[in-house]
């Protein structure tokens, strides 16, 4: 049962390669009262499964708390965010190489732009955990802004570009991260789109830009 001295983990996506290794987390988690939150219902299974004896919560990611957020100016009409670290099952490509993706009739039309976060350094910066931590939404906020439409296979870029109102496509990780929050919570966004290609995520983020500058 909750009380004054109960904690609460932040919403997670959950996914063990080697489901044993949660053995010593659960048993530590269950000599503490510590309510743990699932982002997703792959990521709730794996606490009903694990974690029994913690109380379990299915809620969004924290981020969304903030609700809508006016964007910035854009600066590309598709801004890439590419995962390049071991959750990436995409292939690592040059701006150059994500550009010959693009019709021959559209390259010089359709402008574009990629890179991953860009955050300022906050750890030495007085203040408190929940200023700094709207530094770093600031700091998305800015990033993601640069596209009038994104593609993304970040979570983040995800639900941050769905604060921001900015029509994009989402790109799936290793483990289902995204497509699994998708589900859940925001399949029935207007301005969202998935793909499982480069390929067809540029397809579909031509289709949302053109649906946006009819609009704008």
């Amino acid at each position: 049962s909750s009380g004054i001295n109960a904690e609460y983990g932040f919403p997670q996506s959950i996914y063990y390669q080697d489901v044993k290794k949660s053995t010593p987390i659960a048993e530590s988690f269950a000599k503490i009262n510590i309510t743990l939150c699932a982002r997703d219902l792959a990521s709730y299974a794996v606490l009903e499964e694990h974690f029994a004896n913690n109380t379990r919560l299915l809620i969004p990611d924290m981020a969304v708390m903030i609700g809508s957020v006016q964007r910035r100016a854009p600066k590309v009409d598709i801004y890439w965010m590419l995962r390049n670290d071991k959750e990436s099952i995409l292939p690592q490509m040059k701006l150059f190489k994500l550009v010959e993706l693009l019709p021959p009739t559209l390259k010089a039309k359709i402008s574009m732009n990629y890179g991953d976060w860009e955050f300022n350094d906050v750890a030495n910066l007085t203040g408190s955990l929940t200023n700094k931590a709207l530094m770093r939404f600031n700091d998305a906020c800015e990033v993601l802004s640069q596209g009038r439409v994104v593609i993304s296979d970040r979570l983040h870029g995800h639900i941050i570009s769905t604060l921001l109102g900015i029509p994009h496509v989402m790109l799936d990780n290793q483990y289902g991260k995204t497509r699994h929050y998708h589900h859940e919570w925001t399949e029935r966004l207007e301005k969202v789109d998935t793909a499982t290609s480069l390929e067809e995520a540029l397809r579909k983020a031509v289709t949302l830009l053109a649906k946006e500058k009819n609009t704008v």
